[in-house]
């Protein structure tokens, strides 16, 4: 059954908001993470944690313009990473598809190194993933997904196509599908991940998965 009619699935949204873009441990750390569960076309829950590290964050004054960190609000509002991690533990286990905007690309790395750093197994979600970011620019570039084809292969191969003019981010579709959405408050992972469930609601119906 395609996905689109498929009322059965649950859905895991995850974003993070980290320091940088590295995606090691090492010199990254996620500071929020945001999940949103869902189930045919309806939002069942939503998640939003910020992480309180004993350590300082290695952040430029450019990263923390575009992500809009706040201290103050780390330290209001900051909860246990181990905390946040048994959480997403128990909803990737639960999903049937871990959605998001450049999944495969950064989030699932930066899970991964979240794993790593608190000393607990990592559950290995790839096989879940459904990117948004990849599956539009097949939409946008009439590449077909074929039944039977590993879609996790799929959508690599589109992940790293490059187009001039190709738009695909999640701001660009947002806009270029008219929907409502509060544009001004991108790069909160919350906010990010509900215009991630409008998005997808729209173009999935232009493939075949």
């Amino acid at each position: 059954m395609l996905l689109r009619y498929d009322k059965e699935k649950t859905y895991c949204l995850v974003d993070c908001e980290t320091a940088n873009l590295g995606l090691n441990e090492q010199i990254n750390l996620p500071f929020q993470i945001s999940m949103l569960k869902a189930r045919g076309n309806d939002i069942l829950q939503e998640f939003d944690f910020y992480l309180k590290w004993p350590e300082k964050l290695k952040m430029s004054r450019r990263s923390i313009e575009i992500t809009g960190y706040d201290p103050k609000v780390i330290d209001e509002k900051g909860v246990e990473p181990e905390m946040v991690l048994n959480v997403l533990d128990k909803e990737l286990k639960e999903a049937d598809i871990v959605m998001g905007h450049n999944v495969i690309s950064f989030d699932l790395y930066i899970i991964q190194s979240l794993y790593r750093k608190l000393g607990k197994n990592f559950y290995n979600f790839l096989p879940k993933i459904v990117d948004t970011f990849p599956i539009a620019k097949a939409i946008k570039l009439e590449i077909p997904y074929n039944k039977g084809e590993n879609l996790t292969a799929f959508q690599y191969r589109l992940y790293h196509f490059r187009a001039k003019g190709l738009k695909c981010s999640l701001s660009a579709l947002g806009k270029e599908y008219h929907i409502q959405h509060d544009y001004n408050k991108l790069h909160n992972s919350l906010y990010d991940i509900q215009l991630n469930w409008k998005v997808w609601n729209q173009i999935k119906y232009f493939i075949e998965i």
